[in-house]
């Protein structure tokens, strides 16, 4: 197993330790954690190292359930289609089709979930011009 070094910051604030994990720069995000009784871990948006502040953040009370968030940013921000969102399509698409006959169970499906053009060509449902050739 390999193993690797990870910084980890820490400063006191207003008597209250708070530890930087992780900071990452291409969303203007910082995964901290604060010495708070509810809601420790905090996905902090404009984090401030001089002042130890930041403007707005989203605030869990599981570590998972923050990187998630900052994943999910970072996807958004790549333009990457994420995980949970893949699974997410894949079932609706099962619970709609299987119970719909209707030829437009498809464009519906694609309508009601907000399929965006990105995913449709990830999952290749864009028709191709082969495709439309062969309606004619």
């Amino acid at each position: 197993m390999d193993a690797y070094a990870v910084s980890i910051d820490e400063y006191i604030k207003d008597g209250k330790k708070i530890t930087v994990l992780q900071t990452f720069p291409e969303i203007d995000y910082a995964l901290l954690i604060r010495e708070a009784k509810y809601e420790p871990f905090v996905a902090a948006y404009g984090w401030d190292e001089q002042n130890v502040t930041w403007s707005q953040g989203h605030y869990f009370s599981d570590i998972l359930d923050a990187t998630r968030w900052i994943q999910k940013k970072l996807d958004d921000k790549s333009g990457r289609i994420s995980y949970d969102r893949v699974c997410e399509l894949a079932t609706n698409a099962m619970h709609t089709l299987k119970e719909c006959d209707d030829e437009y169970a498809f464009e519906d499906f694609m309508h009601e979930n907000d399929v965006e053009e990105s995913e449709r060509e990830f999952f290749g449902l864009t028709e191709s011009e082969d495709n439309e050739d062969d309606k004619d």
